[in-house]
């Protein structure tokens, strides 16, 4: 109320001059329109005390009359309305912050009525959305959810306006541009004094960005785990495939193994041989089913679907390969054969050697659809890495028996021809004997009877003979001593090499002389030197015999 010193400063006195001058002339022309017969009014109007309190008050003036109704004064009826006043300002400020946060932050707030119904403005929901105040009200705020979201939503939002319990959901929202982006969503209920819902207030947070991320870190610790388990896997395959030597074992081990870890209905290994007589052909080992059910059907042919894998261009995964751009194009069959067992699900990958090489192909099948992985593609190329190396490894132990047994082979043959050389020389060495005998004989019984008869030639012709049948002796002597040195049936001896070298130069002095051959005395000792170490050399072979 008023502050003043005494109630006589107030008594009596004209309240006139206690009104601001703002609200004077109007407090007295409602006040004087009562007594020209006006029906009064409402004011609003301030005062301020003697001490200078300034209070609000609001005042309704009505006539007062008598019983013949004429206005006899005015009835006014005033009350402070100071601290209502502030309590609405204070109201009005807090909303004007609420709304300027709510314009400053990224998140879409909103308010819907008691019944969950969008009844007033709404600048962040229009502003993102595109959507007008007329294409929003009520529940048109769905028609800018994603379709397969929409329903959903208001079927979760009506059960929490029934419930009056806090709602949270997630949902897709289309963007003003059309570009849908994932939200997070909370609503409250607002309960007033007496417990009744007066309206909701909610927030839109976009978790797109957030939600992405989060993915794609468990996209990466996905793919980080498969590494490890086919790495773990692969490190337990090598070491069954490399011991592995056998080629047929070993491509049907590996088949084996490719189609359980892909969980394939069938697998099939085809891969390229090569035979004893170089010759390339082609074989191949299932696993899943019997090598009866593609008995009847040709071997795989280079078409546009196995080309990328005989040709070692990569590994082909497909979900269904039916509906592969490259299937069904060859002749005659223009896709499976008719009896072919069912494949939708397809994965082939090329078995490379290390000197690039292309030594066959893995294939697997499922009728399903979308049954590899991309962690089944991994695996499948680290196996046929493994395999690649497991079968050089297996082609190069195949070719180095076969190398061997052929050493083997050709060790044997040359031992038996040694031993029929060794003995026909041993034969020869004894059937030419007598009738070398007989020659030398008969050449030394004409130069005792005939020498100096005959002329100086005959005598000359004679001494050849005699000399060369006795040469002949000696050669098959050595022969002899050779064979039987050479099959240990003596020890070695000691010879003159010089009385070898006069030997070899009287065996061959009729080439000598008909060539014209010269033999100086360096030449003859080199000749020497080598023959007495081709000499030392087969003593030296024949005491370790």
């Amino acid at each position: 109320m008023i502050e003043a010193d005494t109630s006589e400063q107030v008594l009596g006195a004209c309240v006139y001059p206690i009104i601001d001058e703002p609200y004077r002339e109007e407090f007295r022309r409602i006040n004087e329109s009562v007594f020209h017969g006006g029906k009064g009014g409402t004011l609003e109007f301030a005062i301020t005390g003697l001490k200078g309190a300034h209070r609000l008050f609001e005042t309704r003036v009505v006539p007062l009359r008598d019983q013949s109704d004429a206005v006899i004064g005015a009835l006014s009826a005033t009350q402070d309305i100071t601290d209502r006043k502030r309590a609405e300002e204070a109201l009005r400020s807090t909303e004007a912050r609420f709304r300027a946060a709510v314009s400053a932050v990224t998140s879409l707030i909103w308010t819907n009525d008691s019944h969950g119904r969008m009844t007033g403005l709404q600048p962040g929901w229009s502003g993102f959305t595109g959507q007008s105040w007329e294409e929003y009200q009520g529940y048109g705020w769905a028609d800018a959810v994603h379709p397969d979201d929409a329903q959903p939503t208001v079927d979760a939002w009506n059960k929490a306006v029934a419930d009056r319990t806090m709602f949270v959901f997630e949902h897709r929202v289309r963007r003003h541009d059309g570009v849908y982006r994932l939200f997070s969503i909370r609503a409250l209920p607002v309960v007033d004094g007496s417990g009744e819902v007066t309206e909701w207030v909610g927030v839109h947070t976009d978790i797109t960005d957030e939600r992405q991320l989060m993915d794609d870190r468990a996209k990466a610790l996905r793919r980080e785990q498969a590494s490890r388990t086919t790495a773990e896997l692969l490190n337990r395959v090598g070491p069954l495939l490399a011991a592995e030597l056998d080629t047929q074992v070993l491509t049907q081990k590996v088949t084996d193994l490719a189609t359980q870890l892909t969980r394939a209905q069938f697998g099939s290994l085809f891969h390229n041989v090569t035979d004893a007589h170089r010759e390339g052909y082609m074989l191949y080992t299932l696993s899943g089913v019997d090598r009866e059910e593609f008995a009847k059907f040709p071997m795989p042919r280079n078409t546009k679907v196995f080309a990328p894998t005989f040709s070692g261009e990569g590994v082909v995964r497909s979900d269904d390969i039916t509906k592969d751009p490259r299937y069904g194009h060859s002749a005659p069959h223009y896709g499976m054969p008719e009896g072919h067992l069912p494949v939708r699900s397809y994965l082939a990958a090329p078995v490379v050697s290390r000197s690039g090489e292309v030594l066959g192909g893995l294939f697997f099948g499922h009728a399903e659809i979308g049954v590899f992985t991309e962690q089944d593609e991994e695996l499948i190329k680290g196996i046929a890495a493994q395999a690649a190396i497991a079968l050089d490894n297996a082609t190069l132990f195949n070719e180095s028996r076969r190398a061997t047994q052929a050493l083997a082979q050709s060790n044997e043959e040359l031992r038996r021809a040694n031993a029929d050389l060794e003995q026909f020389a041993f034969s020869a060495s004894h059937d030419l004997q007598e009738p070398l005998r007989i020659v030398a004989l008969y050449s030394q019984l004409l130069r005792r009877k005939y020498r100096s008869r005959l002329d100086a030639a005959a005598d000359e012709y004679i001494d050849y003979i005699a000399n060369g049948a006795l040469r002949m002796q000696h050669l098959i002597s050595d022969l002899l001593s050779y064979t039987r040195a050479s099959r240990g049936l003596d020890a070695p001896v000691c010879i003159d090499v010089d009385l070898a070298l006069n030997r070899v130069v009287s065996n061959l002095e009729v080439a000598i002389r008909e060539s014209g051959a010269l033999l100086p005395g360096q030449l003859c000792l080199r000749s020497a030197w080598w023959i007495f170490i081709s000499i030392r050399s087969f003593k030296t072979l024949s005491a370790t015999r």
